[in-house]
């Protein structure tokens, strides 16, 4: 995605998604692969505006990091504490945002492994799995000029920044549509993560 010239925040977004299925064991075991990466920024300098909130992606929760609560990944604005010991409110360039809340980020990484193997009964609309989910948000567009404040950047990239989760699935391939349910643990929790262990529905299966 590519604003227009006579936009006033000149942006690009790129994104891409995979998956790949291996047949194993006489095809009866199935190992699926995905990922997906996305970037936002910039094609001018424009160091003083903000990156567009709108356009920022989110990760967590069902079709991202199983036992994440949504949109619950990357960095966060700024909590501050008020004169009256209550969340500041941070304002800048017309926009709003309330302290602490999740900002989103304009670099995306999220991947996943699956391993689907027969259920004890005979069954062509069931699916069950054993999953492993990776994904992270990072801001390197985040700035005290941009936000008035300083930000909790997550800009440096590396593998123990990366949430990890494991977990199991039953997918019922439904006449509507696939219909998912997940149960998910942090292999490695971090301070501040909102982890929901709770069984996840979603509608929808793959990319």
């Amino acid at each position: 995605d590519i604003n227009t010239p006579d936009s006033s925040l000149k942006t690009y977004k790129i994104s891409s998604k995979m998956q790949h299925y291996l047949p194993i064991v006489k095809d009866r075991w199935l190992i699926r692969t995905h990922a997906e990466f996305g970037y936002l920024n910039f094609y001018s300098n424009q160091d003083t505006q903000a990156m567009p909130i709108f356009d920022h992606f989110y990760a967590g929760g069902q079709g991202s990091i199983r036992g994440y609560a949504n949109n619950s990944l990357g960095p966060r604005y700024a909590t501050q504490i008020d004169n009256n010991n209550e969340t500041r409110i941070i304002e800048s360039n017309s926009n709003t945002f309330i302290a602490g809340n999740y900002m989103g980020g304009n670099i995306l990484l999220e991947a996943g492994v699956e391993l689907i193997f027969p259920r004890p009964w005979e069954s062509r609309n069931i699916r069950t799995l054993f999953f492993i989910d990776i994904a992270q948000l990072y801001n390197n567009n985040c700035s005290e000029s941009t936000y008035n404040t300083t930000c909790n950047n997550e800009s440096d990239i590396n593998y123990d920044s990366l949430n990890k989760t494991y977990g199991l699935a039953f997918i019922w391939i439904s006449p509507m549509a696939p219909i998912q349910l997940s149960i998910a643990r942090p292999i490695d929790q971090k301070p501040g993560d909102k982890i929901d262990t709770r069984i996840q529905f979603t509608l929808g299966y793959g990319l």
